[in-house]
């Protein structure tokens, strides 16, 4: 009996004993963010959304790491916020993503302006990725000498991309007319249905291929989280959209030319 009683005072002893300091070895941590959807990880541990708040992390958790799950949003950088508690205490974290803008044109190289209230700031050259802590309003202008100018809106999402085609401007002095008293013969001019077929048919190739590249790319991102990915994603995704233009402009050309004939 006496050894039954002394089994019973160790398991009673250890249960009183062991619940504060497995609380001394684990940290309170509050996550607040713009983007509840987020996955928080505690170093490589992930420990759930950010829409839960509240998590309990070992003690000898290092950094806190917030992801983006959402797939369309693979370029946005995980932000990352370093632990200084000590084991047993509670800690606020604020991690807020800034909003994205990758603007692309054909031709590159056009001033990338906002515009918001008659006020207007260049941001840059495209292709651009403009990071902004709130999402931008107003209007996107893009200009460039000799071509006619476009404004779009920003949108006011995490990720916001646009791809936008730029049309030649027409000038008074470019336009010439001459008279001609006779009648030039007429020139096959198949080649050029040939050459709008070929380039939509190449081009669409390799829209294909390098967006294959970019996802597989964009897959091993998801993966690892690894922001050195980052470059070698947009870098496939430029291409893509660049081959994707050339595309359109063969079907277009193409098109006209069956209008036109």
């Amino acid at each position: 009996m006496w050894q039954l009683n002394k089994s019973l005072l160790i398991v009673f002893l250890w249960l009183v004993l062991a619940t504060p300091v497995a609380a001394q070895e684990s940290l309170h941590i509050t996550v607040e963010t713009n983007q509840p959807e987020a996955i928080v990880y505690a170093d490589t541990m992930r420990v759930g959304p950010a829409s839960q708040k509240h998590f309990v992390v070992p003690a000898s958790t290092r950094q806190i790491r917030l992801v983006i799950r959402d797939a369309g949003s693979w370029s946005v950088e995980p932000l990352v916020a370093p632990i200084t508690a000590s084991p047993g205490d509670s800690t606020t974290l604020t991690l807020n993503f800034p909003y994205y803008y990758r603007v692309e044109s054909i031709p590159y190289g056009a001033i990338v302006y906002h515009e918001e209230a008659g006020a207007k700031i260049r941001l840059g050259e495209t292709p651009i990725t403009y990071k902004s802590a709130e999402p931008l309003s107003g209007a996107l202008l893009l200009e460039r000498d000799g071509y006619v100018s476009r404004r779009i809106e920003p949108g006011n999402e995490l990720w916001n991309r646009q791809s936008i085609f730029l049309e030649r401007a027409v000038r008074s002095q470019d336009v010439e007319v001459t008279e001609v008293d006779w009648m030039p013969p007429a020139r096959s001019q198949s080649w050029i249905d040939y050459a709008a077929l070929g380039l939509a048919a190449t081009a669409g190739v390799l829209t294909i291929h390098y967006k294959f590249k970019a996802d597989h790319i964009h897959d091993e991102f998801r993966r690892t989280g690894d922001p050195l990915l980052k470059e070698r994603i947009e870098a496939f995704d430029t291409r893509a959209a660049v081959s994707l233009a050339a595309m359109q402009v063969g079907v277009g050309v193409f098109a006209l030319r069956l209008v036109f004939r």
